[in-house]
Order: structure tokens, then C-alpha cells, then sequence
């Protein structure tokens, strides 16, 4: 089934996830320049294996320091468990968060992509959550990948409240995996990622910002044969990468990457947005590791 045919099947899940009366509100008129800090971040999920500083009671402080330092405006979670998001929302408290399980309606099992903004300075306006499936309105995997894990997006439409601007935030984290049928997943779902969220802003307007960021669990390098299935972000959106020469890895493997391991799968896409700085977080915040994957931070201006 081609991607067009399933955005089309999916439209009436893009308007059961809007607020209700949000298509009844007059757009009110943008006063300046808006920017935003966002910060994404794989979390790695809690497991009991991990002991010691790359404990999650441990990576856990860590995390909640990196974010008192770094200040984002908004937060791009991927990865974690209930539990970890539980606690990620009582210690952060100055962030109001739209957050959404990969298993549907069960929180408390599967993993989950959260969407976290500073409650002082947006107004969340709309919200939703699709699979990276030949579905993506039902909770299903990703076409034919081996790779055994549901993914699913979350995004939210926010408005700054001092400039009156709208923007889109979507929070991702693609397929893993390098058998044939995961390849063409991981395009796939870069491909629904893009036409769902072109949609969204064809029906905002069309001329909507957008962050989209998250796990690809691909690199751009050229030698990774996973990149292919970036293309369809590159078709339509910038890469904030490209701006500052940052090249540090944003996967760190806890310090001991495997042989071969692709070191920048994590991303932030751009649309209607100008990149003004990129870094890779790679600092002590208490712990050497927040994560197996250091988190990006992008500062956007649109």
C-alpha cells in the first residue's frame, strides 16, 4: 500500500486527536520572531542489568540536572518506561507533557515518546500519537521488520504565548535492525513521518514550523547503509546538524560502543524553522552517562 493511501485512511485519527475546539479559535496574529531550545534525547529504558552510575536511580538525577542546566524550551523523550516518565514529570515540574505508549492505551507496558514543554511559555493547542505502520491509526508494528518492537510518534501543535506563534513538535524513534525488511521499514516510516506531519500542516495553514526530532536509528554517514532512509527528511526539511560543525557522537553505547556502531543516529528536522546553533550534550551532569545516547540540542528561530 503506498504512503499517500495510508495518510489518507488516517486523517479521521488526525481529527479525533485534535482538542475540540481548537478549529473554532481565530489565529491570533504572530507579534515577532520566535525561538525555541529543544533538547531530544533517547533515555534508555530502566533495566535491572544496569548497576552502579548507569543505573536509572542514578542516570536519573543526571537527566533532571542536564535539563536545570541546559534550560530547553522543549524536550523530545524517547525510550522510557512508565515509571521513568512518572518520575521525569514530578521532578521537572515547570514541563507540561504529552506523552504517548507505543502499546496503546497500556502505559504501563512498552516503551514511550514523550513530548515534554515549558508550561509557562505554550499553550498546547493539539496532540496526537500514530504507529510507524502500514496502519498507523492502530497499534501495530512497523511493516515487516524483525525488529519486534511497535514505534509510534508523538506530536503536539504549541503556541508561544508571548509571540503568538504555532509550531509543531514531533517526537519519533524508528525501527532498528539491518535485515532487508528492516531497511525498508525504517523508509518507510520516515516516509509517514514526513507526509503525516505535511497534513498537519496543510490543514494549519501551510506555513506551520516544525521540530521534529528523535532516535532514526540511522546516520547520514556515508558509510552507513542505513541512511537511504533519511532521504525523505532531507526532501523536506534541514538538518540542524549541519549548523556549527558539530560532529561529537550522540551515541555513546554507555562507553563502550560496539564495533562498527552508527555514532549519530539521533536527529533534529527542520521545517519553515533556521537552525542558529546545534550541540551534542556530552558533558557530566553527575553521571558520566545520562543515557547510552547523549542528548542534541538545537536553538530554532522561524
Amino acid at each position: 500500500m503506498k504512503i499517500r493511501n495510508i495518510i489518507l485512511m488516517a486523517g479521521m485519527m488526525l481529527l479525533a486527536a485534535c482538542s475540540d475546539d481548537d478549529d473554532k479559535q481565530a489565529v491570533e496574529q504572530v507579534t515577532g520572531p520566535t525561538e525555541v531550545c529543544v533538547i531530544s534525547c533517547n533515555v534508555l529504558a530502566d533495566n535491572s542489568n544496569q548497576t552502579g552510575d548507569l543505573s536509572w536511580k542514578k542516570r536519573r538525577d543526571a537527566l533532571v540536572s542536564m535539563v536545570e542546566t541546559e534550560k530547553p524550551d522543549v524536550l523530545c523523550l524517547q525510550g522510557q518506561y512508565w515509571n521513568q516518565v512518572i518520575y521525569l514529570e514530578q521532578q521537572l515540574a515547570g514541563y507540561a507533557s504529552v506523552d504517548y505508549n507505543v502499546n496503546g492505551n497500556d502505559a504501563n507496558t512498552g516503551r514511550h515518546n514523550t513530548v515534554m514543554y515549558r508550561a509557562d511559555k505554550y499553550t498546547l493547542l493539539q496532540q496526537g500519537r500514530y504507529w510507524l505502520s502500514q496502519k498507523p491509526n492502530t497499534m501495530t508494528y512497523p511493516w515487516a521488520s524483525k525488529d519486534e518492537e511497535r514505534r509510534c510518534t508523538t506530536w503536539a501543535l504549541l503556541k508561544d504565548n508571548s509571540t503568538n506563534a504555532r509550531f509543531y513538535v514531533a517526537c519519533t524513534q524508528m525501527n532498528d535492525g539491518d535485515e532487508p525488511e528492516d531497511m525498508a521499514a525504517r523508509l518507510n516510516s520516515a516516509e509517514l513521518n514526513v507526509e503525516m506531519i505535511q497534513q498537519m500542516v496543510i490543514d494549519n495553514g501551510g506555513t506551520t514550523p516544525v521540530i521534529l526530532a528523535g532516535d532514526m536509528n540511522a546516520s547520514n554517514d556515508a558509510d552507513d547503509a542505513r541512511r537511504d532512509c533519511l532521504a525523505p527528511y532531507y526532501g523536506w526539511m534541514t538538518d540542524a546538524r549541519t549548523v556549527g560543525g558539530d560532529t561529537k557522537p550522540s551515541y555513546n553505547g554507555l562507553g563502550s560502543p560496539a564495533a562498527g556502531a552508527r555514532l549519530t543516529p539521533d536527529h533534529i528536522f527542520l521545517y519553515k524553522a533556521v537552525p542558529q546553533s546545534f550541540a551534542t550534550l556530552d558533558g557530566n551532569y553527575g553521571v558520566a552517562y545520562i543515557s547510552d545516547h547523549n542528548p542534541i540540542s538545537c536553538k530554532v528561530k522561524f
